[in-house]
């Protein structure tokens, strides 16, 4: 059925500022932090009205301030369940997005009765788990979204009647001019097994001989560093692991 002028006029209006409260509850930097909060700040600089809701004294919780998003830490948050869930009714939130399991699991308490929507977004690289309260969770859920298109599949695999949709996280795009004399492959990450370092090594290997210029660059620390410098000793000074960085984008 088509929709009069004044009723799409009205929902197109509400579609151009939503209230949107992001919960974040994880206390570390992570990937799922950054998703959080560059996804919070480019809400917010499109005219959306965000509220960040995450864990007291953590990394997400300074940066959201320091983004100017309108931030709270939230500490036991299950123990002021009712008067949370008060509060989204009050601010009129038009959704909520966890980012995080036991976030998903806050969001989804905190909606009930309000008919407020709940967003999932997902990307971790530990596979989802498809136990009953995955399942349950997973019901009350109107939308999952996936970091990457291995996330969709494996949300798709067990949750093959839910909604679905990729988002690829975006990040500002600087001018780039490559440098005149060699070039340098590089990887950003904590030094775990999830972050692909043994991969790049290999590549690096595979490499050496048609590219003898080529520079590869590890930024980060972790517990695989000894065993990461032992991997890549045969490519000499041309594979450097620098470690931990203070200004990770530069």
């Amino acid at each position: 059925a088509s929709l009069g002028r004044g009723a799409r006029n009205d929902r197109e209006g509400k579609a151009a500022r939503m209230r949107i409260l992001q919960l974040h509850d994880e206390t570390w930097d992570s990937g799922l932090s950054h998703y959080a909060l560059t996804l919070s700040a480019e809400l917010k600089r499109r005219g959306h009205d965000v509220k960040f809701w995450a864990a007291p004294g953590s990394h997400a919780a300074h940066q959201a301030r320091f983004l100017g998003l309108a931030t709270r830490e939230l500490a036991k948050p299950w123990l002021t369940l009712p008067a949370r869930r008060a509060e989204l009714r009050r601010e009129g939130f038009h959704l909520v997005n966890a980012h995080t399991g036991s976030a998903h699991s806050l969001a989804v308490a905190l909606s009930a009765g309000t008919h407020v929507p709940v967003v999932r977004t997902r990307g971790d690289a530990r596979p989802p788990k498809g136990h009953a309260l995955a399942r349950a969770l997973a019901k009350r859920t109107d939308l999952f979204i996936a970091a990457n298109s291995a996330i969709e599949l494996e949300l798709r695999a067990l949750f093959p009647s839910r909604l679905i949709r990729t988002v690829h996280q975006g990040l500002p795009v600087q001018p780039f001019s490559p440098p005149a004399k060699e070039s340098c492959v590089g990887i950003l990450g904590r030094l775990d097994p999830v972050k692909g370092h043994e991969d790049l090594i290999s590549a690096a290997r595979l490499l050496q001989e048609d590219f003898p210029d080529l520079r590869f660059m590890a930024a980060g620390h972790g517990a695989l560093r000894i065993p990461l410098a032992r991997a890549a000793a045969a490519l000499g000074n041309r594979f450097e692991f620098l470690g931990f960085v203070h200004d990770a984008l530069r």
